[in-house]
């Protein structure tokens, strides 16, 4: 994120969030070559169903307690394409507290075109099935591949972040997370299917980042049989 601009007072409002959070982030604005720049989206929090099914926070905007790594060490392993470090982070912090927001926009998200993972545009769905397409093209090297490795990248880490979620909350974080967690950590698709409607319903995702996970799960693309 070296590429990044802070904004001279982000630390300085961001930190004093920390008081009542474990992991709190800014609002920030994404700007391209240019210097042309999307209007930031207001956030106020995350729910740990809208984290599970999209990472909407890069690393550096986030400042976080030392405490939160008690629970997010060991990360888990996964040779998923999709595993991020700060995904998993954030993911860890809405299991266990809020993860409050800043109202300011305090940095500058900037894409160059040479992003290992960018910031895809709002409100559009050719953009993101174009990149999840071209990701399962590239990593599929036999064409009765390309299901099951669609259906790996749409829910391969996810799945890896559910179970590992699942083995280290306490009893009163899984009472309360539970059927998310059993959602994404099972094989079966329909109950993902389900937590991803309520996210859109809540305003946690977008329907197109919703919509790429559902073209990723085809029939055949998992190996329990299910329906």
């Amino acid at each position: 994120d070296q590429d990044d601009r802070w904004y001279p007072d982000k630390l300085e409002r961001l930190v004093p969030l920390l008081d009542d959070a474990v992991l709190c982030s800014a609002r920030w604005r994404v700007v391209d070559a240019a210097r042309s720049a999307t209007p930031p989206r207001r956030r106020h929090g995350f729910s740990l169903a809208g984290v599970l099914a999209q990472n909407p926070v890069p690393g550096a905007a986030m400042v976080f307690r030392r405490t939160l790594l008690d629970w997010a060490l060991p990360f888990p392993d996964s040779a998923a394409p999709t595993a991020a470090h700060d995904h998993w982070l954030l993911a860890c912090a809405a299991a266990v507290d809020s993860c409050p927001v800043s109202p300011d926009v305090l940095q500058d998200y900037v894409q160059h075109g040479g992003n290992v993972i960018g910031h895809e545009r709002q409100g559009g769905i050719v953009d993101p099935l174009r990149t999840r397409f071209s990701w399962t093209l590239r990593r599929a090297r036999h064409p009765r591949r390309l299901v099951a490795e669609a259906e790996r990248l749409s829910f391969g880490w996810r799945r890896v972040m559910a179970q590992a979620l699942a083995e280290r909350l306490t009893a009163a974080d899984l009472h309360e997370h539970g059927p998310t967690l059993r959602a994404y950590a099972g094989a079966r698709r329909l109950p993902v299917y389900r937590e991803l409607a309520r996210s859109c319903y809540r305003g946690d995702l977008r329907f197109p980042t919703a919509l790429t996970f559902v073209v990723g799960s085809f029939p055949g693309a998992t190996d329990s049989g299910e329906r």
